[in-house]
């Protein structure tokens, strides 16, 4: 047990050697690991402090590497301010960042102040993952020349120091990074675009957007907003697929002066300026693929809007116009509007000495367009600049495209036209007030219902109700109404055609036509009231030479009314076709009308007082109608100084000279049956006379010794041809006595009688044998008006019937019994004794026709003749 026990001491003992040993051993390794340990800490602090520098310098290490080797890197100067790079964060900002223009003077881009941050542990992913971008104040100066921008060249150093074939290869090979942009926000930004071709410069201001995220594999959505030009505010939003190309836009413009698109419109519309401020809300979806089929919808709305023609005249201006878009859509040509409304319009639409209209100058008649700007100075300042547009082009302007155009409510309230016509000898400038144009359901391709109403001048009013479709003018019908329209407002326009100018009166029209594949049917009714014309000016070669102040006489009635109706007729396709000249030529046959038969047109009043004067040949006198209506014309003459009247004998000579010769054979007859020494007939002379058959024996046997004595064989001659023969040339004699006798009893009444008329103005005119022989009616006088030279004869409708009748009683004479009295006889007689009734006075009135037609009929002894005594001649 012992030795047990010494052998463990001893184990224990060479135990405690060996560790002893070993901790000397150890010792000894633990301190080369301490040194280089030491070392690497040492080592590491070194590269963590150098690192902590490097990255604290590293802003301004990159600031200035950027701004010494900016030419190389980007080909433009760049300037910055506070650059931050905090690497391990992925955050970099700084301050008054400046990108240069090409010469270095002046800063094409800059940016206040910009912020981001890169996820540096996405990067592990492949994948970019921005957090937030923050960019402030960005400002950019964008400059267009006619074939190049002030960024081109900045792009060309960019691609070409960046981008090359191996980019492009590895582009097309496709990358695996994903890159994702989240929280872009962009505030009071300013850009200014200015274009050199045209001289025109675009301010905007307070630009801000807002992207929440951006992905190249998903869409997009943004808002934006800003000022343009310091008074259009302007913002939207939209929604943009970049893999399918689909996009939606809501925006609104709010006060864009139109001013500030004058200069890209005026190569289209040849206008001086433009004026007014716009206000759109619209939503538009589409794809960029094909841009022309996008949808659009929204309002439109504009304010004092005013279009300047190219020599300075105010062609078009409105207070206000609004429009409701259902849809748009220019790739069907869909223009559908819910409503299209105007209010306080003018235009003005001025026809030239030439026939052009001031209209057509706002279009070209080519495309190509060369531009001049002039300016035009008082003092120191110009106050007007002004492009002048010169266009030249043999090109044809192409038909327009049939396009689907709707308006659901059109409505155009307050309008003011002006027509202004210089081909005419004076200026015509008429104005049509409060024009309002009403339409339903308008299609422009459709049959559609149009209302216009206007305010004439003078309390005048207007109405036009069409029906038809702008396709098809060959058919459409047209109701027009014109009320108390004033009619010396179109006096320059009557006198054009006319020579004679408006004075006065008031007019209502109303008309209906209807056009059937281009033929023009309708009826008009015209009526005025106090309607006079002037006299006409004989200076003027007019186009329609109308009696009109005698037409205008003829149909106004006793209370100066005019109430005519007028057919209108003509064709769109003849050559000769215009509006004015179809109302002329309506007018004209109108006219003509009335003067060929003015008594059928005549009022009542006028009918009585210009109808004509029956006589009988044959009769004493005048009777008490006759003279009734010698008096209600003189009467009118007196109320109206500017008429004359002219009577013309009218007498059938054939049935004249007939009843003479039959008179004077029964009257030889019965004188040769009497015992006594004069040939005196006293009243029962001519009883026992007109008792007489002309075919009685008596006669019959006195004829025809008369005819032996004279040579001629009486063998088959009617009782009629026996009387013409023997006494045929004495009745002419006293036929024409007969009638001077008529004439110069009327001239000394009218002289007596109406003794304040003026001596032309109503005259009884002289007549030969001859002129009488073409007439064919019955016995009158014929009264004509006489209006500034112009005559008209006033021939009552029932002549022809007249003129028959004449016939068929010429043809029964000899037959029937010739009404032969003592009046007959005293009638010839007239004139022998009508210098003496000349001058009797107007107190001896009641004997005037007595004395007058007071005569002697003798019986020659030789050819037992009528002899009318001219004792007094």
């Amino acid at each position: 047990m012992d030795n047990k026990v010494t052998n463990t001491e001893d184990m224990a003992a060479k135990a405690d050697a060996a560790a002893t040993v070993d901790k000397g051993a150890a010792k000894r390794r633990w301190g080369f690991w301490r040194i280089t340990l030491v070392a690497l800490l040492a080592l590491l602090g070194v590269v963590v402090l150098a690192l902590a520098v490097v990255v604290i310098m590293l802003g301004p290490i990159v600031e200035a590497y950027v701004e010494k080797h900016d030419r190389e890197l980007l080909g433009r100067e760049v300037t910055m301010d506070d650059l931050h790079i905090r690497l391990f964060k992925g955050e970099v900002e700084l301050n008054n960042l400046a990108l240069y223009e090409e010469d270095g003077t002046e800063v094409f881009v800059g940016v206040g102040h910009f912020a981001t941050k890169i996820d540096i542990m996405a990067l592990l992913d492949s994948s970019v993952s921005v957090p937030y971008v923050d960019i402030e104040a960005l400002t950019a100066s964008v400059v267009q020349s006619p074939e190049t921008f002030n960024f081109d060249s900045f792009i060309d150093y960019l691609v070409a120091t960046y981008v090359g074939e191996e980019s492009d290869e590895s582009a097309e090979e496709g990358s695996s990074w994903s890159i994702a942009v989240e929280n872009i926000s962009l505030t009071d930004g300013a850009v200014c675009y200015y274009d050199t071709a045209l001289d025109k410069e675009w301010r905007v201001s307070q630009f801000s957007l807002a992207m929440p995220r951006f992905a190249l594999d998903e869409a997009l959505a943004l808002e934006a907003a800003m000022l343009i030009n310091e008074t259009g505010e302007v913002s939207g939003q939209l929604e943009y697929d970049l893999n399918t190309q689909d996009f939606a836009f809501d925006g609104r413009v709010s006060q864009f002066v139109l001013d500030d698109v004058y200069k890209y419109v005026v190569p289209y519309i040849n206008i001086q300026s433009l004026e007014g401020r716009l206000s759109v809300d619209c939503s538009v979806k589409g794809n960029l693929d094909n841009i022309m089929a996008m949808d659009i919808t929204g309002s439109l709305g504009c304010e004092g809007v005013a279009i300047t023609a190219p020599n300075g005249d105010d062609v078009f201006s409105v207070d206000r116009l609004d429009m409701a878009l259902n849809r748009l859509n220019l790739e069907e040509s869909l223009y559908d509007f819910s409503s299209i409304e105007a209010k306080g319009y003018a235009t003005k639409i001025c026809i030239r000495e030439d026939g052009s209209v001031n209209l057509a100058d706002l279009l070209y008649d080519t495309p190509e367009i060369s531009m001049e700007t002039t300016a035009e100075a008082v003092g120191d300042d110009i106050y007007d600049v002004r492009e002048r547009v010169t266009v030249t082009t043999d090109e044809e302007v192409a038909p327009l495209k049939d396009i689907n155009f709707r308006v659901d409510t059109l409505r155009l309230a307050g309008g003011n036209v002006r027509y202004i016509d210089r081909t005419m000898h004076e200026e015509f400038d008429y104005t049509l007030r409060d024009l309002t144009v009403r339409s339903t359901n308008f299609e422009l391709m459709g049959k559609n219902q149009i209302m216009v109403l206007a305010q004439l001048p003078k309390q005048g009013s207007a109405m036009v109700q069409w029906e038809g479709s702008l396709s098809d003018f060959y058919n459409q019908s047209i109701l027009t109404s014109f009320n108390n329209v004033d009619m010396q407002g179109l006096s320059t326009f009557a006198e054009h055609f006319t020579a004679f100018p408006i004075t006065s009166g008031n007019m209502t029209f109303f008309s209906q036509n209807v056009i059937t594949n281009g033929d023009i049917r309708g009826v008009s009714k015209f009526g005025t009231y106090n309607f006079a014309v002037g006299k006409k000016d004989k200076s003027l070669d007019v186009e329609y030479n109308l009696p009109l102040r005698m037409c205008v006489y003829v149909l106004t009635d006793r209370n100066k009314h005019i109430d005519v109706e007028l057919p209108i007729s003509g064709n769109l396709a003849s050559p000769d076709f215009s509006l004015r000249r179809l109302v002329w030529r309506i007018v004209g046959n109108l006219v003509l009308k009335v003067v060929a038969s003015p008594f059928e047109w005549m009022a009542g009043d006028k009918q009585d007082a210009f109808h004509h004067l029956d006589i009988d040949i044959m009769s004493r006198s005048l009777d008490s109608e006759q003279y009734a209506r010698i008096d209600s014309m003189a009467n009118t003459l007196k109320s109206d100084t500017t008429l004359k009247v002219r009577l013309t004998p009218r007498v059938n000579y054939n049935r004249a000279v007939q009843r003479l010769s039959e008179l004077s054979l029964k009257m030889a007859c019965y004188n040769a049956s009497q015992e006594r020494d004069t040939a005196y007939l006293d009243m029962y002379d001519f009883v026992r006379i007109k008792e007489m058959k002309l075919s009685g024996r008596t006669i019959r046997e006195y004829a025809d010794s008369m005819l032996v004595a004279r040579g001629v064989s009486p063998v088959g001659m009617t009782s009629q041809a026996k009387a013409r023969t023997l006494y045929g040339d004495m009745a002419e004699k006293q036929l024409e006595f007969l009638i001077d006798g008529y004439s110069r009893i009327i001239s000394r009444y009218i002289e007596f009688q109406h003794k304040e008329l003026a001596p032309d103005a109503f005259v009884v005119k002289s007549i030969t044998l001859d002129e009488l022989k073409g007439y064919g009616g019955k016995d009158r006088y014929a009264v004509s008006l006489i209006i500034d030279n112009e005559e008209v004869e006033i021939d009552t409708p029932n002549d022809e019937d007249e003129a028959a009748d004449a016939v068929e009683e010429e043809n029964l004479l000899g037959d029937e019994e010739v009404s032969t009295t003592e009046e007959g006889v005293t009638a010839e007689n007239s004139a022998a004794s009508e210098e003496a009734a000349s001058k009797e006075t107007l107190a001896e009135d009641n004997n005037f026709a007595t004395a007058a037609l007071d005569g002697v009929v003798q019986a020659s002894s030789s050819d037992n003749a009528l002899v009318v005594s001219e004792t007094n001649e």
